[in-house]
């Protein structure tokens, strides 16, 4: 099921998605509504990897990937609509 939040046509979805950051911000929300935490040590605070999609955890290094269980999971591509 989609979520309901999701644009209904493809010029709403550009103005909303327009850019990779405006894409990984509600991917990150939607991952961690509450914020980043470890599943591992239960830390807050992870540091991006770069301009991937991977954080890594402050405390235990343990890393986890923003896009793991989306359509964006095997993909080179950039997250932004064509």
């Amino acid at each position: 099921m989609l979520p309901e939040d999701l644009p209904q046509d493809l010029p709403k979805f550009i103005a909303r998605f327009g850019t990779d950051e405006r894409c990984h911000a509600y991917l990150f929300q939607k991952r961690w509504p509450d914020g980043f935490c470890c599943r591992a040590c239960g830390h807050r605070q992870a540091w991006r990897l770069g301009r991937r999609n991977i954080y890594e955890c402050a405390a235990c290094g343990q890393q986890r990937s923003l896009l793991k269980g989306t359509i964006f999971e095997q993909t080179k591509l950039v997250l932004r609509p064509a």
